[in-house]
C-alpha cells in the first residue's frame, strides 16, 4: 500500500483499487460486474450469511450536545453503517437515533469509529444499553375463539411451541428467505438464481429432519411467517375439513415458492378475511403479550373459520370495516392463547472463547458462573500449558465481562466473544405459589419470591422501560403514624 493514490483507467489483477461514487448505490457489501446477476459465478452471495438485524440485541440511543450538531451525527452514522456489515442505523418515531450492535465489545468500536472516523468533532451523549428479549411457549394451550364486533365472523386459534432446533435453523436461514421472498413477490413468484431456491428447499427439508408431521401439515397448510413475512414463527390455516381451507395463491407466497404446493380446489375464503387473519398474527409476533418483544418459535394455526352473513344489515357498519374488525379480534385472541401455553421468555446468547494458563482457570469459571454462563468445551493446547474454554454467556451479562475477567486472571486470560443463538429461560414469568407447600416455602410477604424469579425481573424491567403496565409493591410493612398534634 502506497501512500499516494493515482487516478488509472484499469487495473490489473491482485492489486488493491478504490472506486469512487458507489456511497449511495452500495450499502455494507456488493459485488461489481458488468455481467447480469443470472449469468455470473456469485463469488460473495448476497443470500449467503446467517447475520440478520435479530442478531443485533443491544442498541443504544445517541444525542448530540447541541442540536445543530444531529445532521452531522446523522451522516456520521449512515457511514458507519455503511462501513460495518454488523450495524443498523435508524431514527424512531420519538425522534432518537438508534445505534444497533450485536454486542459491548462491538459497541465501543464502533463508538470509536463514530469519534474519530465518520462523525470527528461531533460531541454526543450515549445512553444506556437496551437488551433485546424475545417471547415464546412453552406448552400447546386450550383453543380460543376470536369474534368480530359485529358477530359476523368467529375464528378459532391455537398456540403451540415449534422444537427448538427447528426454530434456530428458521432464524438462521432469515437472510436467504427475506431476499427470495422479496424477489418473489414483485417478480410474480419468479426469482433470478433457482439454484438458491433449490438449496432452500433442500434447506427446509433438512431442518424438519424429524419433524414430519409438522413440515407435511406446513406443505399443506401454511400461511404466513412473522414476523415481517420472514422469521421464526408460522402462521398454519384451517384443516382440509373446514368449509374454508384455503385461498388464493397470491397471499400464500410462502408455501408456493419453498414447498412447491399447489392445494386443492376448494372453497376460497374472502381476501378481506385471510388478509385480516394474517395481519394480526403479523402484529402479535412483532409484540408479544409478556412485555411487546417480538416473539419467537411460535406455531399459531387456525382451528375454524365460522361466516354468519345473517348478521349483516343494510347501511354502514356501526363497529368500522370488516377488515379492521378481524385484525384487532385475531390479535386479541392470539394474545390470549400465548398466556394460557405457558409463556417463557427467551435471551440471547454469546459464545464465549478464551486462553488461559492452569493458574488461573479456577478464575475463568469463576467468572463465567457469576454471569449465569456455562462452559460446554475445555481442551488444552498440544504443545503448550494453554487451556482452551468456550462457553456461553448472556448477552445481558456481558457487559464488563472481559474487564472482570483480567482484573481476576491478573491478565492472563481475555475472551473473544460472538453472537451464538437464542435460549429458552425455563423460569415461568407468571408463576405465583398456589398449594400448601408452595405458601409454606414461598410466602407471597416474602421478597425472595420476585428476587430469585429472573424471568419475571426481565419482563418487569422491560415493560417499565417501555411505559407498560407493571404491578409492584411500593409499600411494606406501613406503620400508622400520627405527626401532629390535635389541639382541642
Amino acid at each position: 500500500m502506497g501512500r499516494d493514490t493515482n487516478a488509472v483507467e484499469k487495473v490489473s489483477a491482485g492489486s488493491v483499487c478504490g472506486v469512487e461514487g458507489l456511497d449511495n448505490a452500495v450499502l455494507k457489501t456488493a459485488t461489481l460486474s458488468n455481467i447480469p446477476p443470472e449469468q455470473m459465478l456469485p463469488l460473495a452471495s448476497r443470500l449467503g450469511g446467517s447475520e440478520t438485524t435479530s442478531d443485533l440485541v443491544v442498541r443504544v440511543a445517541l444525542e448530540p450536545h447541541t442540536p445543530l450538531e444531529t445532521e452531522r451525527l446523522q451522516l456520521g452514522m449512515k457511514k458507519l453503517n455503511q462501513a460495518d456489515p454488523m450495524v443498523d442505523t435508524y431514527v424512531m418515531e420519538t425522534g432518537e437515533l438508534v445505534l444497533a450492535v450485536t454486542g459491548e465489545l462491538h459497541l465501543e468500536r464502533c463508538l470509536v469509529d463514530l469519534r474519530e472516523r465518520f462523525a470527528k468533532g461531533v460531541r454526543f451523549h450515549v445512553s444506556e444499553p437496551i437488551i433485546s428479549f424475545r417471547e415464546t411457549v412453552s406448552t400447546t394451550g386450550p383453543a380460543v375463539v376470536a369474534t368480530t364486533a359485529n358477530k359476523q365472523v368467529s375464528i378459532t386459534l391455537k398456540a403451540r411451541p415449534i422444537p427448538t432446533r427447528v426454530a434456530r435453523n428458521l432464524d438462521q436461514e432469515t437472510p436467504r428467505t427475506r431476499t427470495l421472498l422479496g424477489e418473489a413477490k414483485s417478480n410474480d413468484s419468479q426469482v433470478s438464481q433457482p439454484n438458491e431456491l433449490r438449496k432452500m428447499r433442500e434447506t427446509l427439508v433438512e431442518v424438519f429432519e424429524g419433524e414430519e408431521e409438522l413440515f407435511n401439515t406446513m406443505k399443506s397448510r401454511l400461511w404466513s411467517s412473522g414476523p415481517r413475512s420472514f422469521g421464526t414463527n408460522i402462521l398454519l390455516g384451517p384443516p382440509k375439513g373446514c368449509k374454508f381451507p384455503c385461498y388464493s395463491k397470491g397471499i400464500s407466497t410462502w408455501r408456493s415458492l419453498f414447498f412447491d404446493y399447489e392445494p386443492d380446489e376448494c372453497n376460497s375464503l374472502n381476501p378481506t378475511i385471510a388478509n385480516g387473519i394474517v395481519a394480526g398474527f403479523q402484529h402479535t409476533t412483532a409484540a408479544g403479550p409478556l412485555c411487546e418483544e417480538a416473539m419467537y418459535g411460535v406455531c399459531f394455526s387456525v382451528e375454524d373459520i365460522h361466516i354468519d352473513d345473517s348478521v349483516v344489515g343494510d347501511g354502514p357498519d356501526p363497529y368500522g370495516p370488516l377488515s379492521g374488525q378481524i385484525i384487532s379480534c385475531v390479535k386479541e385472541a392470539l394474545r390470549n392463547t400465548t398466556m394460557s401455553s405457558q409463556p417463557r421468555l427467551v435471551e440471547a446468547l454469546l459464545r464465549v472463547e478464551i486462553q488461559t494458563t492452569m493458574d488461573t482457570l479456577g478464575s475463568v469459571y469463576n467468572v463465567i458462573s457469576k454471569r449465569r454462563g456455562r462452559v460446554v468445551r475445555e481442551q488444552i493446547k498440544e504443545g503448550a500449558s494453554i487451556f482452551e474454554v468456550e462457553a456461553l454467556v448472556p448477552v445481558m451479562e456481558s457487559f464488563g465481562f472481559a474487564d472482570v475477567l483480567r482484573m481476576q486472571t491478573s491478565g492472563q486470560a481475555s475472551p473473544q466473544m460472538v453472537r451464538s443463538h437464542w435460549e429458552v429461560l425455563e423460569q415461568d414469568p407468571l408463576w405465583v405459589p398456589q398449594t400448601e407447600e408452595e405458601l409454606e416455602d414461598w410466602s407471597l410477604e416474602d421478597k425472595t419470591l420476585a428476587n430469585n424469579n429472573l424471568a419475571a425481573k426481565l419482563v418487569n424491567r422491560t415493560r417499565r422501560r417501555k411505559g407498560l403496565h407493571v404491578v409492584d409493591k411500593i409499600v411494606n410493612n406501613a406503620e400508622k403514624q400520627r405527626t401532629l398534634k390535635r389541639n382541642k
